[in-house]
C-alpha cells in the first residue's frame, strides 16, 4: 500500500474536522491550539498563518491508487540549513465499524 502527501487546502477542512469528536481527541491533537467544536474558522486561520509562514507546512495524507483522504500532518519549526524539522498535528481517523 502506497501513500502520498499532498498539500493540505480548504477542501480537507471538512474531513478533518469529522475526526474530531470530543474534546479529549481535540486535546490529544493539537493540545491547546484549537478550542471544541474544531470548526472551519479555526482551520482558515491556522492554515492562513502556515501560508505566510517559511516554517511551517501542512499535508494531508493519500492512497497513491485511490486519492483517499487517510490522514494528517503537519511539520513546523522548519530549519532548512539544519534539515529538520518538527512533526505536529498528525492524524489518521479512527474508523467505527
Amino acid at each position: 500500500m502506497n501513500i502520498e502527501l499532498r498539500p493540505f487546502s480548504r477542501s480537507d477542512f471538512k474531513e478533518l474536522i469529522s475526526w474530531i469528536r470530543n474534546p479529549d481527541e481535540l486535546f490529544i491533537w493539537s493540545a491547546t491550539t484549537f478550542t471544541f467544536p474544531l470548526d472551519e474558522i479555526q482551520l482558515e486561520k491556522h492554515f492562513q498563518d502556515a501560508q505566510e509562514s517559511d516554517t511551517r507546512i501542512a499535508y494531508t495524507i493519500v492512497y497513491s491508487t485511490t486519492k483517499e483522504y487517510i490522514g494528517h500532518i503537519e511539520l513546523t519549526r522548519i530549519d532548512t540549513e539544519k534539515k529538520q524539522a518538527l512533526l505536529m498535528f498528525w492524524s489518521i481517523p479512527i474508523k467505527e465499524d
